[in-house]
Parts: C-alpha cells; sequence; structure tokens
C-alpha cells in the first residue's frame, strides 16, 4: 500500500487553496487491477475547509477527482473543464545527476480543455503526486 501525504499553497485566478493536506493509497493484488483513495483537506479562500474523497484507476485519478470535487463547491464551472492528456517522466537533470531512478524528479504534463479553449502545463517536483496536483491546479486557474 502506497501513502504520501504533502501540505502546498496556491493561489490563482477565481480561487485560492490557502492550504491542502492529501493523503492517497492505493490496493490491489495479482489478480485484480488496483484502485486508489485519495483523501484531500483543503481550505478555499470563501469557504469553510472541505473534507472530500474520490476512488480513482490510480493515485492521480483518485487526486484529480478529489481536488474537483472540492473546487466545484466554489466554481462549479470547473466541471466544464476536462483532462484530454496526461504524461509523466521522470528528469536526471544537472540538478539531478545524484538521483537516478525512482529518485528523479518527474515531470508531469498535462493537456485541458474548457469550450474549445486548451491549456497546457507542466510541473517538476521529486513527488509525481505533488507535480501532478501543481500541474492540475495550474490548468484549472488558467481556464476558470
Amino acid at each position: 500500500m502506497e501513502e504520501k501525504k504533502k501540505k502546498a499553497v496556491f493561489m490563482g485566478r477565481g480561487f485560492e487553496i490557502e492550504r491542502v493536506n492529501w493523503d492517497v493509497s492505493s490496493s490491489g493484488d495479482k489478480n485484480v487491477s488496483g484502485k486508489s483513495l485519495a483523501k484531500i483537506k483543503i481550505k478555499i479562500r470563501g469557504l469553510p475547509e472541505e473534507h472530500t474523497a474520490e476512488e480513482g484507476v490510480g493515485p492521480v485519478d483518485a487526486l484529480s477527482k478529489a481536488l474537483f470535487k472540492a473546487i466545484r463547491k466554489l466554481r462549479p464551472e470547473v466541471d466544464e473543464i476536462h483532462l484530454i492528456e496526461f504524461n509523466a517522466s521522470y528528469r536526471n537533470g544537472q540538478k539531478n545527476k545524484a538521483k537516478k531512478g525512482t529518485e528523479a524528479s518527474v515531470m508531469v504534463s498535462v493537456d485541458f480543455v474548457r469550450n474549445g479553449r486548451t491549456f497546457h502545463a507542466v510541473e517538476t517536483s521529486e513527488n509525481i503526486l505533488e507535480a501532478a496536483f501543481r500541474t492540475l491546479v495550474r490548468g484549472i486557474e488558467a481556464l476558470l
């Protein structure tokens, strides 16, 4: 079982995330494709702190669904935003020469669309969930 916890602060157009905690766990066995569960506690300016959870086919999918669910309370038009492509690749650049394999940084890029308007967001981190979360927030901010 995989568990990750992270705190972050994001300020964007239309909403401001004052703080967020997430906990993502995945489980499965050799015969059954695993599901992931993301639980987030998020404080968006103008709303009370929100505790929400969503399942997904993987940890990033679950985190994405939980984030959209939390933002929907303040900005229901978030449902008009769709992820059309998600990519993750490890980066072993100049800053990370000593880090290889699973210790290397990961770059997450996501393409979004809303009513025909597209946006491409990229973030890098040593934590794939942090990079994915930041990329998701950037895309949502840009298209709201």
